[in-house]
């Protein structure tokens, strides 16, 4: 203020911050869990998500380069490595397979 400026910063999150945030989150476990499970940095995986993990939709194709995964889908089960994770929405249960190519 001494100098005449004044500098104000937005600290609200904003839904859309919530989601990239959680994305990351997910993307760190899911590679946490590719790494406890032996798969290698080129493995493609199809990565499973419950329907409550739908406000990440958006974010559908950065989390699967991120994690190395062919597909990403929501609402069913099926995969082979499974964790949990702690995110905006709750608890969230994710899994994963080994892709073929």
């Amino acid at each position: 203020e001494a100098d005449g400026l004044v500098v104000e910063l937005e600290t609200a999150l904003t839904p859309e911050l919530v989601a990239e945030g959680d994305v990351r989150e997910l993307s760190r476990a899911v590679q946490d869990l590719r790494k406890r499970a032996g798969l290698h940095i080129g493995d493609p995986i199809r990565l499973y998500l419950p329907d409550s993990a739908q406000t990440l939709v958006p974010y559908k194709e950065s989390l699967m380069q991120s994690v190395g995964a062919r597909s990403i889908e929501f609402g069913t089960a099926g995969g082979d490595e499974a964790d949990e994770i702690e995110l905006s929405f709750g608890v969230t249960a994710f899994s994963f397979r080994r892709s073929a190519g």
